[in-house]
């Protein structure tokens, strides 16, 4: 109990550190944080379970998009670049006991990852509506057909997808992304689902969390959410909803979808990892 209670405090100072490292001296910022803070401090103390599931660096992202938007850059691949450095540096030095997974299936899954991690995983596909969906392919980018979506997907560590809604023909359509496989707990440990929203300033983040742990194995951190604000351009309602189609730890069938009327709205899947304390 010490242990795991020494772990639990170590999580909360480390999020809380990494926060406040990331935020902006105006007086309006820090009183954002402070409110992040707090609802963060509430969810990790309600839930804790979800003590893996660190949500420290959507501070990160937004100080990111917020360069992006002052420099003028208006192009789509840079941004997701220095959006999945971000989390390539954030994610080793926020999670502790952060595991690098091997990417040693096809160009589309991770087969085992090491530590039976998985036993062929990390299978996404992306649609729109009643669209066919998209197979996400590691490393890459894909336009749809009719221009209402741009996904980036990166093989790195931690996994990054982005999907940008453009929606340009205005219709009203529910975007989705779609994860799944089976793991290597063999129906053992256990699992948790999480959702809430966090108000930075003027940008809003609309999360999903889900975690496997507690089965010996590398525990399996999905981290769904959306980020949207007038000074992206913005508009329609990025909030998500999940459905658990398999329930339990055997496999994994997580959808999570945005509601409809998304315009100019980043919807995001990261991929991350901590292993065991007995395992290290």
């Amino acid at each position: 109990m010490i242990m795991i209670y020494a772990k639990e405090m170590e999580t909360k100072q480390a999020l809380q550190t990494t926060l406040l490292k990331q935020i902006n001296t105006s007086t309006e910022a820090i009183q954002s944080a402070e409110k992040s803070l707090t609802m963060w401090k509430d969810t990790l103390q309600n839930n804790m379970s979800t003590m893996e599931s660190k949500l420290s660096y959507l501070q990160d992202y937004l100080d990111i998009i917020s360069a992006q938007v002052t420099s003028g850059i208006k192009t789509r691949i840079p941004f997701f670049d220095d959006l999945s450095n971000s989390a390539s540096s954030i994610f080793p030095n926020s999670l502790p006991n952060y595991y690098r997974y091997n990417y040693d299936g096809g160009n589309y899954y991770i087969d085992d990852g090491g530590h039976n991690m998985y036993d062929r995983g990390n299978k996404i596909q992306v649609w729109t509506g009643s669209g066919p969906a998209a197979v996400a392919i590691y490393n890459s980018t894909y336009r749809d057909p009719l221009g209402n979506f741009l996904m980036m997907c990166k093989g790195g560590h931690p996994f990054v997808l982005s999907m940008l809604t453009l929606n340009r023909d205005g219709g009203s359509r529910q975007y989705n992304i779609q994860e799944n496989g089976k793991l290597g707990t063999n129906g053992t440990g256990n699992y948790s689902w999480d959702a809430g929203s966090l108000l930075v300033g003027s940008y809003n983040i609309q999360y999903v969390l889900y975690q496997v742990y507690g089965a010996g194995n590398p525990s399996i951190i999905q981290i769904f959410f959306t980020v949207s604000s007038p000074i992206l351009g913005s508009n329609g309602n990025s909030s998500l909803h999940y459905k658990d189609i398999h329930r339990g730890t055997l496999r994994t069938y997580n959808i999570v979808c945005m509601s409809e009327n998304a315009h100019n709205i980043y919807f995001n899947y990261i991929l991350a990892s901590t292993l065991d304390i007995t395992m290290t």
